[in-house]
């Protein structure tokens, strides 16, 4: 299944964040002090320690230290073959499954990219965190795209698959179907917050892409398409009954429909599931409805996963 990550973060771009700007917190600490995780799984000494088991000429990953940072090493990882899997590359935690169904959690970590042959000159990597089963389905999955300085990452989520059967808990991260790049990772955990805070309570970090600037170069070259192959000048002849011509007249004009489609790739279980409130589903409908011309499922039609999704069709 190849990832269109680009796509994806410029969709979540233009959602709304939570109700705190990721910008109030700089350190872990901070987060921790302002939001008192229940339960807490450091994986920063483990993350410090993993063997990856790859040809050095695909990825390597090395311990570095850091300066005038809350932490004081790094894991540097150099994706140099990355592949067309998304899946090949990757490192994984796992912890004892201590979640409930109606828990809040937060996934954090320092990261920032060192250097990327990624044409839009972003890192990018995807994150899972999910019960230890065959089942693709998870608390928490996203694709990142990574900045050139430090940031404290911040991915909130709620629990509403609970899997009690299910003795461990994993987080993963994905670095292959992508260009090759090398990144920095510290200070990795996850905090469980029980019911002592919703999801949308929680710190979210600013969506990025690359391109986001209000002067990136795309715009002005995107600018100049729209001029030519959006728009187009209209001349009114206006008359009377009687077929005289009409002077000073207001007219009012409103767009009823694209000439251009405007898309997206919809979770069909968000539209239709009776697991989900009939509220969330109304909502995800309107903005579908107000946002798009085109849309198609993520991974509905799909075949091999068609079993979990066909009484969604």
């Amino acid at each position: 299944m190849k990832q269109t990550a680009f796509t994806t973060i410029l969709v979540l771009a233009t959602l709304a964040c939570a109700q705190l700007s990721a910008t109030e917190f700089q350190t872990m600490e901070q987060l921790t002090q302002a939001f008192p995780p229940t339960l807490e799984y450091a994986h920063s000494a483990e993350l410090l320690a993993l063997q990856f088991g790859q040809p050095p000429e695909v990825m390597t990953g090395v311990i570095e230290s850091i300066d005038d940072m809350p932490f004081k090493q790094c894991l540097t990882l150099d994706i140099k073959k990355p592949g067309t899997n998304l899946y090949a590359l990757n490192m994984t935690f796992k912890e004892k499954n201590q979640w409930k169904a109606g828990d809040a959690g937060l996934v954090a970590f320092y990261c920032r990219t060192l250097s990327t042959e990624n044409r839009f000159g972003a890192s990018s990597l995807m994150l899972q965190y999910k019960p230890d089963y065959a089942d693709w389905r998870g608390h928490l999955q996203t694709d990142l795209f990574i900045t050139p300085e430090w940031k404290l990452v911040m991915l909130p989520f709620e629990v509403t698959i609970e899997a009690a059967d299910t003795p461990e808990t994993v987080l993963q991260f994905f670095f292959g179907g992508v260009d090759p790049h090398k990144i920095q990772i510290a200070g990795l955990h996850v905090f469980n917050y029980g019911t002592a805070f919703s999801k949308s309570q929680l710190p979210r970090s600013e969506s990025y892409y690359p391109g986001m600037e209000p002067n990136a170069p795309w715009r002005k070259a995107a600018r100049v398409r729209i001029e030519k192959h959006r728009k187009a000048n209209l001349k009114l002849t206006l008359k009377d009954a009687k077929g005289n011509p009409v002077s000073d007249a207001i007219v009012h004009a409103r767009l009823t429909r694209h000439q251009f489609g405007f898309g997206a790739a919809v979770h069909t279980p968000l539209l239709v599931s009776p697991d989900v409130p009939a509220k969330e589903r109304q909502k995800y409908s309107d903005i579908l409805t107000r946002s798009c011309s085109k849309i198609t499922p993520t991974n509905a039609m799909k075949w091999r996963l068609y079993p979990y999704f066909k009484q969604h069709m």
